[in-house]
């Protein structure tokens, strides 16, 4: 039997308004250490359930796990190579990607720590549409980041793009300028109006109107 092992890497620089997610916002250095140790902790008590199976995949998810210490990302794939059997050319290593952290060392250390998979939050190309969705980066960045990650050498990447921003004119203009970089992969996804999410309190107060669905 298969299987895979997500590490949630809880978090992010800011919460974007539009997030429900089970993050932390990161006013000082993440606790690197602290949580790697918990991690490898989990792991240990988790292999003897898994002896007899092969481990395909490893997904780095957030939050925003490209603000973790690229030697805790390092010890990790390497205590779970050595916990669990795989194939190691058929081993998938994930991480989701801020575009402001794709940079050429981070690209370097992630590399060498395993990871042949990076997954980049674009979510948006033009400045109006990244300032409602409350992202940390700005108009250029997530298109400049993508191509940085296509010329990079990672085995895959992909990149993910938010439908329906409120208020928006530009509905497919974002998903056409990053297929237009033609990615291997891209997840579209129509943006969910979380309860007890800021944005969920701007639409109460009717500060934005939700796109219609059928429009999109």
């Amino acid at each position: 039997m298969r299987f895979g092992i997500y590490i949630h890497f809880p978090w992010c620089r800011t919460r974007c308004p539009y997030c429900d997610f089970a993050i932390a916002v990161a006013k000082k250095e993440p606790p690197h250490e602290e949580y790697l140790a918990a991690i490898l902790a989990e792991l240990d008590c988790m292999a003897p359930l898994y002896a007899d199976k092969q481990l395909v995949s490893i997904y780095f998810g957030g939050g925003t796990p490209s603000l973790w210490d690229p030697a805790c990302i390092t010890t990790l794939i390497d205590t779970a190579r050595s916990r669990f059997a795989s194939q190691e050319s058929e081993l998938e290593i994930s991480m989701e990607c801020n575009p402001s952290d794709c940079q050429p060392e981070a690209f370097e250390a992630w590399q060498a720590a395993g990871v042949n998979r990076l997954l980049i939050g674009v979510q948006a190309t033009n400045q109006p549409d990244l300032l409602t969705l409350g992202r940390d980066h700005s108009m250029g960045d997530g298109l400049s980041a993508l191509q940085r990650t296509l010329a990079s050498g990672f085995r895959s990447v992909g990149a993910d793009v938010i439908l329906g921003v409120p208020g928006s004119p530009h509905a497919l203009a974002s998903l056409r300028d990053v297929a237009a970089l033609r990615p291997p992969h891209i997840s579209a996804y129509e943006l969910t109006i979380e309860e007890r999410t800021p944005l969920a309190a701007m639409v109460k107060r009717g500060d934005i109107v939700p796109e219609d669905e059928d429009a999109l």
